[in-house]
């Protein structure tokens, strides 16, 4: 069971890390970000697909799309800073999932949301109704459980996966 444990707790530190360098997020908030994801019923794979294609649209936005910008005023989010660089994504995505959240009408809130967000956006729902304030409690609950490792024991059980994949690699080649 020890060794089931440590081998699943590896393949897990192995992915947190890969998502971490494919996403540009930190392991920490992919952690919260699963943690929560347990609550608000979002898959966290749903939410890093919206926040990648967020940052796509944020630079699109930047580069003159004029409908994106338009979106982005209409919800009263900033996707740049006072010096014209993006601004953080995680910041931007939590600033439009509580803008979005205000949007009375559900239709127009989806394809506000399906702009931004992509094809996804939809099953965004459950977080734009829980609002970023319940997501960063979670993230915060995630800490105080125990959920979050530190960077260096993913480091640690990543090594690990990657030692017993090429071990794999070698009885198969056996």
């Amino acid at each position: 069971a020890y060794a089931n444990l440590s081998i699943d707790l590896a393949h897990t530190a192995d992915n947190i890390l890969t998502l971490s360098i494919t996403s540009g997020l930190s392991t920490d908030t992919l952690q919260e970000l699963q943690y929560a994801s347990e609550f608000v019923d979002v898959s966290v794979e749903t939410m890093n697909g919206s926040i990648t294609k967020l940052i796509k649209n944020m630079d699109s936005a930047r580069d003159g799309n004029e409908g994106l910008q338009k979106t982005f005023a209409q919800l009263g989010v900033k996707y740049k800073d006072g010096n014209k660089q993006l601004r953080d994504a995680e910041d931007v995505f939590y600033d439009l999932v509580d803008a979005l959240g205000k949007v009375k009408n559900e239709t127009d809130r989806d394809a506000m949301a399906m702009e931004l967000f992509g094809k996804s956006a939809r099953d965004l729902n459950p977080l734009i109704e829980a609002g970023s304030k319940r997501l960063k409690e979670l993230g915060n609950e995630a800490h105080e459980v125990g959920y979050v490792l530190s960077n260096d024991t993913l480091q640690s059980a990543g090594a690990f996966d990657d030692a017993m994949q090429s071990m794999d690699r070698k009885i198969e080649a056996v």
